[in-house]
């Protein structure tokens, strides 16, 4: 699963986009439908032939999980999405306060 972390939030890419230029092929991946759509447009208007490659999305647990949530570094984001341990949420962080407050007494 390829991503980008922008202001730290996860941003799972959704395409890639091959063109030759120069004699080289160039790649360009993209997060955002619009922009790749947008970038096509551009190689288009310059007669560049291209090849876009559909990347298959997350699980709908995987984009839950990463959701709302903001990382440092890559490889932060990355461990915490392989990790099996539960993100901590405002809910479960009630009940767990709760639990120790009701064991207390």
């Amino acid at each position: 699963m390829k991503f980008y972390l922008v202001g730290g939030e996860v941003r799972f890419l959704t395409h890639k986009v091959e063109w030759q230029e120069r004699g080289e092929t160039q790649t360009r991946e993209f997060y955002d439908p619009a922009k790749k759509d947008a970038f096509i447009d551009r190689l288009q208007e310059r007669d560049i032939e291209y090849t876009v490659t559909k990347y298959d999305p997350p699980s709908q647990e995987i984009r839950n999980k990463v959701s709302g949530k903001k990382f440092d570094t890559i490889e932060e984001a990355r461990q915490f999405i392989e990790s099996d341990i539960e993100p901590v949420t405002l809910e479960s962080l009630a009940e767990i306060v709760a639990d120790i407050i009701g064991g207390a007494i």
